[in-house]
């Protein structure tokens, strides 16, 4: 035969947490840390990654279809073509915001890659905050 027991049944009852000091000390991964769920730190991080990844070719000269699109395009060469479009300026609709920034890059800075290097670096880095931020 088996003895009844003798110990009751509780029930669970929710308990209120006055504080957050009432709460037991849980060590958090860094990940979840104060400092790493800060917006800014994250923003920071990118940026100096994005800029030591890339900071080698700020020098570098133009490649693959750049001649094309940057220094044998007379289209770049004129703001006037982005105020006042032209018939040649529709060829390049698909890539006008593309077509603008190189304008404005020949306008301030000619064919220099750095200016160019530098926009694009700025671009991609803004993109990936971007994508970080989930907009």
């Amino acid at each position: 035969m088996k003895k009844a027991s003798t110990k009751k049944k509780q029930k669970n009852i929710p308990v209120k947490i006055s504080q957050e000091s009432d709460l037991p000390e849980i060590r958090k991964p860094f990940y979840a840390s104060k400092i790493a769920s800060n917006v800014i730190f994250h923003i920071f991080i990118i940026a100096i990654l994005g800029i030591i990844a890339y900071s080698n070719t700020f020098n570098s000269p133009f490649v693959f279809d750049d001649s094309v699109n940057i220094a044998d395009n007379p289209l770049i060469k004129n703001l006037d073509n982005f105020i006042f479009p032209s018939e040649g300026y529709k060829g390049y609709l698909p890539r006008a915001v593309g077509m603008f920034s190189f304008a404005l890059n020949y306008h301030f800075g000619g064919l220099d890659t750095t200016g160019y290097h530098i926009v694009n670096l700025a671009i991609h880095i803004i993109n990936a905050i971007l994508m970080h931020a989930g907009i």
